[in-house]
């Protein structure tokens, strides 16, 4: 009984705080005085009550009334107040957003403030008189905001802004005391790291791993356990997208082996699924399926999130990588759409996740030569990336890259000789772009450009350039075999590939019949036998075989063949329970499931 009087009791207060909120947001609505307030009536409310104004007003009319609240309202020390409400980040994301798409300079608006904070105490501090001096608590407090703001920025992809504040708040350190010093220098880091290496920055983010390189040996022995593992999470970032998959699985496992229940769900949920993607790289898939999960369990558990986005891109990742393009496309829709309802558009969050929802559909599709859905979501993604960013940004290569691709798919399904020659001259010259940006940036022996080479063999091929097709294919197979070894999934899919040239176009077909076992031996090992790709290979040596009249070897691929569609057809689809593990579970089950990958990989080797 008395449990219900004070759920009763608890309804009647929300619903007449609800009431006072709505109150004050007519007023602001329908009268002209608010514009006389002192700033004061409003901030000096608690930060939770100001936050849920805010929202209000947000929901009453998302433009009119936040917009014209602006200059007064959304200054940088009420907007850090609004920051410290932490169930309320995805709601100051998206109020943000619209300012932005508004015209709002906002979040140049509060770096010049916190500039101008810095010069106003530095000036105090150049006081003569001890009594103006500017003490140490008001330079630690000016570095909680900086870190404050650049979390948030990191939060909503705006890694620029993020990185300027940070380089800014860093040297503020000089002002601290030295006992406080060392934690809160690891925390900057390791948002620098994370948003520089994000962003792509090599330079500035190879700067910032070099200064935690100095200093991480000190911060274990001081046991900063906490800011450690958001380190090492960042670390395993920033050797990722440079695909120094080894680096980055290492620093990856660092992270993973420092979780427990008193880091933050937020930190927990970055190394889970960035470990997971790693993982996926190594085709480590269990311990990636593991991780994944623990991420989507541990992520719907938590309201508003702004990273849950994050996690269902990483999903889409994580199954297009294993085999299962159709559920890789369902993930990569569902994180477009929550995007969608975060940003509306003018963000770099919209842009990536169109780009791998195009170059999903463009692998769904490959079949059917169905490409229309796959080229909207990629001109948005190109377009989207041209608006935003500087046309030599890294960013642009992978979004010329996939866009070409689907553009030479529709080149080739096109019964016009005049249509096809102009998108076949188009995805030539975006991949070219590409390729030059990608070799600036990260150079000839990287992952990334090896596939640029694979990409522009393949649009010779379809160009009837086979001479060069071949060359470019041969330069993609000698860098992967450098970087990653002989029997990497990305050289059997450039060994493949190089196969289908020699088979249909150059009639090499002992070269063919050779790089086909190759390419089968890879897929399976890593695959096992219901692998898709192994589909075309079958149906290459069919080929390579019929040309040369070996009809022993034909038929034996064509039972090979049908007993591959059987395979496939009877796959079944892997479902499980999302259950919320403890971080030493995750923990331990890592490390089982890598043992029993370690043995099941020895025993196919054997």
């Amino acid at each position: 009984m008395e449990d219900i009087d004070d759920r009763i009791a608890i309804s009647r207060s929300l619903k007449l705080y609800n009431l006072c909120l709505n109150s004050i947001v007519e007023s602001i609505r329908y009268a002209h005085f608010y514009k006389s307030w002192p700033k004061a009536d409003i901030v000096s409310l608690p930060s939770t009550v100001l936050v849920d104004l805010y929202e209000k007003m947000f929901e009453v009319n998302r433009k009119k009334v936040i917009c014209k609240i602006e200059p007064k309202w959304f200054d940088l020390s009420t907007f850090d107040l609004l920051l410290q409400v932490k169930t309320k980040r995805l709601f100051l994301i998206k109020c943000n957003q619209r300012l932005l798409n508004a015209g709002y300079e906002i979040q140049q608006q509060h770096l010049d403030t916190f500039w101008q904070s810095i010069i106003y105490y530095a000036f105090q501090d150049m006081s003569v008189s001890s009594r103006t001096r500017c003490f140490p608590e008001r330079w630690a407090e000016l570095i909680n905001v900086g870190l404050r703001m650049a979390d948030f920025l990191n939060d909503g992809g705006w890694f620029d802004y993020s990185t300027v504040f940070l380089s800014l708040t860093e040297n503020l350190f000089k002002y601290m005391e030295l006992p406080e010093r060392m934690p809160k220098l690891l925390q900057l880091y390791a948002l620098q790291l994370y948003a520089t290496s994000s962003f792509c920055n090599f330079v500035k983010a190879t700067e910032t791993y070099e200064k935690i390189s100095q200093i991480i040996t000190k911060c274990k022995k001081l046991k900063l356990f906490k800011e450690l593992a958001d380190v090492y999470c960042s670390m395993s970032i920033f050797h990722f997208v440079q695909n120094r998959y080894e680096e980055a699985y290492s620093s990856a496992r660092d992270a993973l082996n420092l979780l427990s229940s008193g880091l933050s769900k937020k930190s927990i949920l970055n190394i889970l699924r960035h470990t997971s993607k790693i993982c996926v790289q190594k085709r480590c898939s269990s311990q990636a399926w593991l991780l994944i999960t623990q991420a989507l369990a541990l992520g719907q558990s938590i309201p508003s999130l702004p990273m849950f986005s994050d996690i269902l891109m990483d999903s889409g990742y994580y199954w297009l990588n294993s085999d299962d393009v159709d559920r890789g496309v369902t993930f990569y829709r569902r994180a477009l759409n929550l995007r969608l309802q975060v940003y509306r558009s003018n963000n770099i969050n919209i842009a990536i996740s169109n780009e791998h929802l195009a170059y999903a559909l463009y692998l769904q599709k490959y079949t059917s030569g169905d490409f229309s859905e796959a080229e909207k979501f990629s001109k948005s993604a190109f377009d989207d990336m041209k608006s935003i960013l500087p046309e030599n940004h890294y960013f642009q290569s992978s979004v010329k890259r996939v866009r070409a691709l689907i553009l030479e798919e529709i080149a080739i399904e096109s019964e016009s000789d005049v249509k096809r020659n102009k998108l076949l001259s188009i995805a030539d010259d975006l991949h070219k772009s590409a390729l030059k940006i990608n070799i600036k940036l990260v150079g000839m022996k990287n992952l990334q450009t090896a596939k640029h080479y694979g990409n522009l063999g393949r649009l010779y091929q379809s160009m009837g350039k086979f001479e060069i097709a071949e060359q470019f294919q041969l330069k993609a197979i000698a860098i992967k075999e450098e970087l990653l070894g002989p029997t990497n999934y990305e050289v059997g899919l450039s060994v493949g590939h190089l196969a289908s040239l020699y088979t249909y176009h150059m009639k090499e077909y002992k070269k063919a019949e050779k790089l086909y076992l190759r390419s089968i031996a890879i897929n399976i090992r890593l695959f096992g036998k219901t692998y898709s790709s192994l589909g075309y290979d079958y149906k290459g040596l069919i080929q390579v075989y019929k040309n040369t009249y070996n009809v022993e070897y034909e038929m034996f691929y064509h039972e090979k063949l049908r007993e591959w569609e059987l395979a496939r057809s009877n796959i079944e689809i892997k479902f499980c329970k999302l259950e919320i593990m403890s971080p030493d579970r995750i923990i331990r089950s890592f490390a089982e499931n890598r043992d029993n990958e370690l043995s099941g990989k020895a025993e196919t080797a054997n």
